[in-house]
């Protein structure tokens, strides 16, 4: 039987905090009223409205508890669709830094419609996918090389975007999920970073 480390014990905690705390604090911020569809209604409904916010604020990005960076966020509706954008400046231990940027697009219901990244630093390289029926057409582009496409095809329009070192995109998961189902909800998620070869 193994046991687990003090130190692993911390992080897994620390990362079980972090994951939660946001969606208790929108739990306890959303005061918005509900709206109750008729069977006409509900039977005519593609997907349940989210309950999206606008929002806007600064992230310090924290590696064992010292600061490595930071990243400016914005929520806000744009029309009928609603946008997020986002910038991350992190510094890592030999002094390299390296920026994130993200732009999310979604619909009212908090389907994705478009999703832009980029980053720079060592290497530059970026993405742009685009939602379509539960199929995300991705074409990613690398310095000095040809753009690579991909598609990715999903049991749901409703899919989450968690990408690497762009954490407002936990705001917006926690804005997903039902809480007046409450319990364990399945989201399907994509990480577009992680498409990224080498």
């Amino acid at each position: 039987m193994t046991h687990a480390s003090p130190a692993a014990k911390r992080l897994s905690l620390a990362l079980t905090i972090f994951l939660l705390a946001p969606l208790a604090l929108v739990a306890q911020a959303d005061k918005s009223p509900k709206v109750r569809l008729s069977r006409a209604q509900s039977r005519d409904a593609v997907a349940p409205a989210a309950s999206l916010a606008a929002d806007k604020g600064t992230f310090r990005i924290l590696l064992d508890g010292q600061p490595v960076g930071s990243e400016e966020f914005e929520i806000a509706q744009d029309g009928r669709d609603w946008q997020a954008r986002a910038t991350s400046q992190i510094t890592t231990a030999d002094g390299t830094t390296t920026q994130v940027k993200g732009t999310l697009r979604l619909a009212a219901d908090g389907s994705p419609l478009r999703y832009e990244w980029s980053t720079q630093g060592e290497k530059k390289a970026g993405a742009q996918v685009s939602f379509q029926n539960g199929v995300a057409s991705a074409t990613l582009l690398l310095e000095n090389s040809q753009p690579f496409e991909q598609q990715f095809t999903f049991d749901s329009p409703r899919i989450v975007i968690l990408d690497n070192n762009l954490y407002h995109h936990y705001a917006i998961l926690a804005r997903l999920y039902d809480w007046s189902a409450r319990g364990a909800q399945t989201f399907p998620v994509l990480i577009p970073q992680e498409m990224t070869p080498g």
